[in-house]
């Protein structure tokens, strides 16, 4: 009986931690927009550095309207013109459920030609994909740490429970 008392307990808790933890970044998807010698250049990678490789990419304006579209290459880059001035959301939407929303700015100096700078400007509001993902193995280990702990104060609970005596006894 105590065996089966034990599984069903472990079941149980498993069971919790599955259904409360919601999503799961393992494979989580990053994009990136910049402006390099006057285009528009959207830069998609999963973690791992790995490109997001033919991923719809969406050029989304305030009112909705999908004002660009493309697809990203083998390396997870699309490279398209610049969309007049104003605010945009890309989207990248690389399927099954990978999806990453960067938001950018479009002004007028923007349009004007090539950037001055020989390097690219990063235009997003949010991370660089190298920022999202410099942290990733912290999380992975704060993560086994919470799983860990979660276990030794069920180990703690159960055992407490089989000393006490049964009052059938």
């Amino acid at each position: 009986m105590r065996v089966l008392a034990r599984t069903a307990t472990g079941v149980v808790a498993l069971a919790c931690v599955l259904l409360t933890y919601g999503s799961a970044p393992a494979h989580a998807l990053h994009a990136q927009a910049k402006l390099d010698r006057g285009k528009l250049v959207v830069e998609a990678k999963f973690d791992g550095d790995e490109p997001a490789e033919n991923a719809k990419v969406y050029v989304v304006a305030e009112n909705g309207a999908k004002t660009l579209r493309g697809r990203t290459d083998r390396d997870g880059r699309l490279l398209i013109h610049l969309p007049p001035p104003g605010t945009y959301e890309i989207q990248v939407d690389a399927g099954a459920g990978h999806l990453a929303k960067v938001k950018i700015t479009m002004t007028a100096e923007m349009q004007s030609g090539p950037s001055p700078s020989p390097e690219p400007i990063l235009l997003a509001d949010g991370r660089s994909i190298e920022e999202a993902q410099r942290h990733r193995w912290l999380k992975v280990t704060m993560g086994l740490v919470a799983i860990l702990a979660f276990a030794a104060i069920l180990k703690v609970c159960v055992r407490r429970r089989d000393k006490q005596p049964s009052s059938g006894e």
